[in-house]
């Protein structure tokens, strides 16, 4: 992504997400916000083994009023 958009802002309209099956696979959260985009979601599906340990700030929800204003 930081090739792509020469390390600037990701546009808005753009989701980026990854996928955290097991513990293996956190890793892919970091690589996330290293990624800077306001539109970003981490889905557990399919959870399939333990996740030890999840930044929960990474984790809250966005400020609706902001959110709202752009659709």
């Amino acid at each position: 992504m930081k090739a792509r958009y020469g390390g600037g802002p990701v546009p808005p309209h753009i989701w980026l997400g990854v996928s955290v099956e097991d513990a293996a696979h956190v890793s892919r959260i970091d690589h996330l916000k290293s990624v800077n985009s306001e539109a970003r979601f981490i889905s557990f599906e399919p959870l399939l083994g333990p996740i030890d340990k999840v930044d929960r700030p990474l984790l809250r929800r966005r400020n609706s009023a902001k959110f709202n204003r752009r659709l």
